[in-house]
């Protein structure tokens, strides 16, 4: 683990320092927030949930771009969602933070559109409360505990930016979240900014 992590750090630096050999700008990391809403669905031990669209108040995100047109992205995050149970489906109130980690390539289509697709994983802690179910007239069945879970899953970006400023860039991303263990399922739109630091 420790030298995993030890290699992707010298990686960085190794892509950071061969910039100027490239032509590239001596600084290309950026920092940045972003909103937006996602579609949640929630894969409960005990029954599925009703699919819903939450809205994603803010992520808190940072960009480092490497050789070869690949760029590293990370995304910090958090959501939450009720979910309304009836007779087929649990209720409950959903909690998430986690964070984003991703390796994306720059495809040039058309001048304005010059899109990042990436793939990358997902690591977040979930806690999901007030799960109940309803019979088919609305009245309550049953209640159960809460929950508390870690989750891992696979990510696919597709992200578009555009320069506003010398400093300034802002765009949009589609995001497709699976996690492994079957926990939550997401697609997510987003409108970011980011700035150079």
């Amino acid at each position: 683990m420790k030298k995993s992590v030890f290699l992707s750090l010298l990686l960085v630096l190794v892509s950071t320092n061969s910039y100027a050999a490239l032509g590239l700008p001596d600084n290309t990391a950026r920092v940045g927030f972003s909103l937006g809403a996602a579609r949640l669905y929630v894969s409960d031990p005990l029954g599925d949930t009703i699919p819903v669209v939450a809205v994603q108040p803010l992520k808190v995100m940072y960009s480092e771009w490497l050789s070869g047109g690949y760029r590293i992205w990370v995304e910090s995050y958090y959501q939450e969602a009720s979910m309304a149970a009836d007779e087929s489906h649990i209720g409950q109130y959903f909690q998430q933070g986690g964070m984003h980690l991703s390796i994306q390539r720059n495809f040039k289509i058309v001048e304005f559109f010059k899109p990042w697709i990436g793939l990358g994983v997902d690591l977040s802690l979930g806690r999901y409360t007030q799960r109940h179910t309803k019979d088919d007239e609305g009245y309550l069945l049953e209640r159960y505990a809460d929950r508390l879970q870690p989750t891992v899953g696979s990510l696919f970006y597709l992200v578009n930016e555009w320069q506003i400023s010398k400093e300034w860039n802002m765009g949009g991303s589609v995001l497709q979240r699976l996690s492994f263990n079957k926990a939550v399922t997401e697609t997510s739109f987003s409108l970011f900014f980011l700035t150079r630091f």
